[in-house]
């Protein structure tokens, strides 16, 4: 390990310990071999030096900033199109690793404009499948942490038309192009993300947008979060509260109130949503690796359902703690979403088969634990209530338990429900889970006493 002692007032020591934690020094450093967003790079430099073997050309930096130094007289799409190594059929990683340069480069106000302006109207066009696959990583995810990183160090200017002096003048120019106001009036950001023809995709990528914009705690992002907390107290309300609130609007016209289940929209995404333009390359992949696709596109719709439920329907530091108009904190998005998943989501009346949107949920939300016998998920009555409306949820079971049951065990034991840490299936685990589900059948009967 490296280990760095710190002396309080030692200028030097405190810069070499800055750059030593950069996100230049780590990507580059034969000392630090991989991790999330991270090249092997002690593997690249031992292929180069005792194998003699250069890398392939998208692999080094100078490239890719090569490519970013166009931009002063080309648009990112004239960049990719004319770049072989760009093309959809070589997959994303060699333009993960553009965007991720041009993070790190010296780029102006102009460059960067562009690349946040494609990202926001071409995010759409990347995949969603996860690192944490272990086969590929799509860019969908990250390019939402893109636009925020550029729009933080180059999505402003001051009065010499540089990102040097970040003064709260020249840093209003960030919450502008996040809602549209101004020079940006019909162009803004967040609006671009929930585009209606984006559907459920946009609502998920405008939630993560919203997610990474309300990170107060961290200092990496202070001129986004200090544009946008100076907006809101402009506006006499909080930047978040207004996103949230816009962003639970266009869920509301578009599922609740045309009576639409979105967990049977997420459940009816295709390939081509889920994976973009990468659709072929990914696909040669996981057939390349003798990897499960299915099982794949099983944990991406598990998380974006996971997603969507906590981000509206709990009231913990989520956008279910909002109300639907006005400043006032009181929950009410939560409350309309747990009545609508009961009422049209989960509703059995409507169709026997919505309890699968129901139990499957539940069974992608098991919690560790450690036992005797070692540490494993397990359902819990009381994370349940967190997640859902106690009542609701109370009336639920106990009005349609039997006929759920039924159901659902006439379905083929194999069924499984695929998570990023743990796979379900209804052989091992739905009578597990029902007996948690029956505590609150005793619950029900312990106040009537």
């Amino acid at each position: 390990m490296f280990f760095l002692k710190v002396e309080q007032g030692n200028w030097e020591t405190h810069k070499l310990k800055e750059e030593i934690e950069s996100f230049e020094f780590q990507r580059v450093s034969p000392m630090l071999n991989g991790g999330t967003f991270m090249r092997k790079n002690l593997e690249d430099y031992l292929q180069i030096i005792v194998e003699r073997k250069l890398l392939e050309r998208w692999r080094y930096d100078n490239f890719h900033l090569n490519r970013v130094a166009e931009l002063k007289e080309k648009s990112v799409e004239n960049i990719f199109s004319q770049t072989p190594e760009y093309d959809i059929a070589n997959g994303e990683q060699s333009r993960d690793q553009f965007f991720l340069n041009a993070r790190t480069s010296d780029m102006g106000f102009d460059s960067a404009t562009k690349v946040i302006d494609y990202i926001v109207e071409n995010i759409h066009k990347y995949s969603l499948i996860n690192e944490f696959s272990g086969i590929y990583n799509g860019l969908r995810d990250d390019l939402v942490y893109e636009v925020i990183f550029l729009l933080n160090s180059k999505g402003w200017k001051d009065k010499e038309g540089n990102s040097y002096q970040n003064i709260d003048d020249y840093i209003s120019l960030i919450a502008k192009r996040i809602f549209g106001e101004d020079e940006y009036s019909n162009k803004g950001i967040f609006d671009a993300f929930i585009n209606a023809e984006r559907g459920i995709l946009g609502i998920l990528d405008a939630s993560r947008f919203l997610s990474a914009c309300d990170r107060s705690g961290s200092s990496d992002n202070w001129n986004l979060y200090r544009s946008l907390d100076n907006y809101g107290k402009e506006k006499k309300s909080n930047s978040k509260r207004m996103l949230g609130q816009k962003l639970f609007a266009v869920f509301k016209n578009e599922y609740i109130n045309k009576n639409l289940n979105f967990l049977e929209k997420i459940e009816q995404l295709s390939e081509e949503e889920l994976l973009g333009d990468f659709k072929d390359y990914i696909l040669k992949e996981f057939k390349r690796k003798n990897a499960s696709f299915d099982s794949e596109v099983s944990k991406i719709k598990s998380s974006i359902a996971g997603h969507m439920l906590y981000q509206f329907g709990r009231t913990d530091d989520a956008i279910g703690m909002l109300n639907i108009e006005g400043n006032d904190d009181k929950g009410e998005i939560s409350g309309e979403i747990q009545k609508y998943l009961f009422n049209v989501c989960f509703n059995i009346e409507k169709d026997i088969a919505n309890c699968r949107y129901f139990i499957n949920y539940l069974l992608a939300s098991f919690s560790w634990v450690h036992e005797i016998r070692g540490t494993e998920y397990v359902p819990l009555i009381s994370e349940f209530k967190k997640a859902f409306n106690e009542e609701l949820l109370k009336n639920y079971w106990l009005k349609n338990s039997e006929k759920i049951k039924k159901y659902l065990t006439g379905l083929s034991i194999d069924t499984k429900v695929f998570t990023y840490n743990y796979v379900a299936n209804y052989e091992d685990d739905l009578d597990k889970l029902f007996n948690e589900l029956d505590k609150l059948n005793l619950d029900s009967d312990v106040s009537k006493i």
